[in-house]
């Protein structure tokens, strides 16, 4: 299997077509700049992300970041994220498209493995429900017994 071009040559391509902005992250001096930027710009390079990845919300955010403040810097306040929308909202055509929702490789595996979108989002909606289920329900054996249920589909099927 070939990998997929990666990211961080899609941005520094966007930024340059849509910011003007050119970084190399082929070299380390061109990574050392983007690097760089991206913490001395706060507002610009975050800004950019969000505008790269087309994230969405439903209400428009007010500004990227309020003040540069840590701990209690505030980042795009108003804009109203639900973070499965955000991951899953290209899977139906990446899936179609024959590609894999995560490709993942360590020094051990000769090859590549993969999780399919259909796979990961099945997986997501479970631990959501998991989740909701041990929040909402009193600890009993029904309870543990669907938990289960739950960690026991997850690990099969990872």
């Amino acid at each position: 299997m070939s990998l997929p071009e990666p990211r961080i040559l899609r941005y520094t391509r966007w930024l340059a077509q849509h910011r003007g902005l050119l970084f190399d992250p082929n070299t380390h001096a061109g990574y050392d700049a983007l690097w760089r930027w991206s913490v001395t710009d706060l507002r610009a390079f975050w800004g950019s992300i969000w505008d790269h990845f087309g994230v969405q919300s439903p209400t428009p955010y007010e500004t990227v970041l309020v003040d540069e403040v840590m701990p209690g810097a505030r980042w795009f306040p108003g804009a109203q994220l639900n973070y499965a929308q955000q991951v899953f909202r290209h899977a139906d055509a990446a899936h179609a498209a024959g590609h894999p929702a995560l490709v993942f490789q360590n020094e051990r595996m000769r090859e590549a493995g993969s999780i399919e979108y259909a796979n990961s989002y099945a997986k997501t909606l479970i631990l959501d429900a998991k989740a909701a289920l041990e929040a909402e329900l009193p600890r009993s054996k029904a309870r543990d017994l669907l938990a289960s249920m739950a960690d026991f589909f997850i690990k099969r099927n990872s």
